[in-house]
Formats: C-alpha cells, sequence, structure tokens
C-alpha cells in the first residue's frame, strides 16, 4: 500500500526529547525531523513541541527565538501543532 507521508518538524528550540520523539515519528510512518528553520518549520504538515512540561520555560524560549509568532501564523492557517 503507498501513502504520502506527513512532513512532521519536531521543534528544536532546547528543551524536550527531541531524539525519541523524532524517531518514534518515523516509526509510525511520519517524515520526521528536527528543526529550528523557520523555512522548514513553515512549510511541514505538522508540528510537534516537545517539553511543554515545563511551560512557562519553553513559551519563554520559543519567543526568544521567533518561534511564537510563526506558530501562531501556522495555528491560524490550520497546520496541526
Amino acid at each position: 500500500m503507498y501513502y504520502n507521508k506527513p512532513d512532521i518538524a519536531v521543534l528544536d528550540y532546547g528543551m524536550g526529547n527531541l531524539k525519541s520523539v523524532t524517531k518514534a515519528l518515523q516509526h509510525v510512518g511520519a517524515n520526521a525531523w528536527t528543526a529550528n528553520d523557520l523555512t522548514l518549520i513553515r512549510y511541514a504538515d505538522g508540528i510537534v513541541i516537545v517539553g511543554v512540561g515545563a511551560f512557562p520555560e519553553a513559551s519563554r524560549r520559543l519567543a526568544e527565538i521567533g518561534l511564537d509568532s510563526l506558530l501562531k501564523e501556522l495555528h491560524e492557517q490550520k497546520v496541526p501543532i
């Protein structure tokens, strides 16, 4: 059976277990990669933010590198986050 693998960006912003999450997504059939490049993130079919158990710190770091604005934009475009 052939199907298109979804492109999933696992955000690399200095928190969370990126490697395990990326490998798990690949195991279930996604084309997953870690990314901190805004252009790559913008064109992903879905986005995973790991490490949000420490939400205040995660929010601060996302804002520090400019990902908060991009995430809001993608959310408005109905990209799964």
